[in-house]
């Protein structure tokens, strides 16, 4: 019997957005908002914004100027990425394998798609916030806080909400962190155990750890700041196949997902470049 008795399309879709879901960090920092209109590569959403409400001076018995609602053209949610995997699995393998082989593949297949998409969203924020970026060198662990404070600083100048900020900083920034009494007091002892690449939090940030942050070197690490309001995202598994070898005994399993990102508030976002003199280790 081939694993093909069991295959139902819709269920590896499923276990595999799943598991993506779990891997993502970028992406999980942006809202899906639009995600429930999308169905194929190519589809387009257009996105609408609030106008702003105006204030006005009132006095007694006086007559207010009514305005009328208007929103704004955001842009368009463009679909237009898309990424695949196929693998073989030899019946030979599947009968004398303890395990499920398509299952440890398929969340393998997951787990690196979620590595592709989260480098493309990535690149999209850190791109619409470069332009203002603050750089600063480090030579103490105090540096790196210091910078986390002046990023929230800008936000705030912004009147971006407090409520649902985030700070994605990849493993050396973390390690540099871990060296501040000041995040470490911050950060529940259970935190680590969390998914997502949470790590904990510091003045007001939730902070995550990515090994998928563009642009970085051993002596250049890019943090970045913000909300949720900035970036809209949308991903869906649009196709799941699998078929027999006809040249062998083997299952053949292919999946298709499609995606698309959107920096819709450029001002929600904020990046500091910080500079070292070489590779900073995580302390044990």
């Amino acid at each position: 019997m081939t694993g093909l008795n069991n295959f139902i399309p819709e269920i590896w879709s499923a276990n595999i957005l799943v598991t993506l879901e779990n891997s993502l960090v970028f992406a999980n920092l942006a809202n899906r908002e639009h995600e429930g209109e999308i169905k194929a590569y190519g589809d387009t959403v257009h996105i609408t914004g609030i106008g702003d409400i105006q204030i006005q001076d009132y006095t007694k018995y006086g007559k207010l100027t009514i305005q009328p609602v208007t929103d704004i053209d955001a842009g368009v949610l463009k679909i237009d990425q898309s990424k695949a995997f196929a693998f073989e699995v030899d019946d030979l393998d599947t009968v004398q394998a303890r395990d499920d082989l398509r299952g440890k593949f398929q969340e393998r297949a997951a787990y690196n798609l979620a590595a592709e998409v989260d480098k493309y969203v990535g690149g999209l924020m850190v791109t619409a916030a470069a332009g203002k970026a603050l750089k600063k060198t480090y030579t103490k662990p105090e540096d790196v806080y210091e910078s986390i404070v002046s990023l929230g600083v800008r936000l705030s100048k912004q009147n971006i909400p407090t409520t649902g900020r985030f700070l994605v900083v990849d493993p050396d920034v973390y390690g540099m962190l871990l060296l501040d009494d000041r995040f470490v007091k911050n950060t529940a002892v259970e935190s680590a155990t969390l998914h997502n690449g949470f790590v904990g939090n510091v003045d007001g940030f939730t902070v995550y750890q990515t090994n998928c942050m563009p642009g970085n070197t051993d002596t250049k690490h890019t943090m970045l700041a913000g909300s949720t309001i900035a970036t809209t995202f949308a991903q869906q598994i649009s196709k799941m196949e699998s078929t027999r070898r006809e040249e062998s005994f083997s299952d053949l399993i292919k999946g298709l997902l499609v995606y698309g990102a959107k920096v819709i508030r450029p001002e929600a976002l904020a990046t500091c470049e910080l500079t070292t003199t070489g590779s900073v280790s995580r302390t044990a």
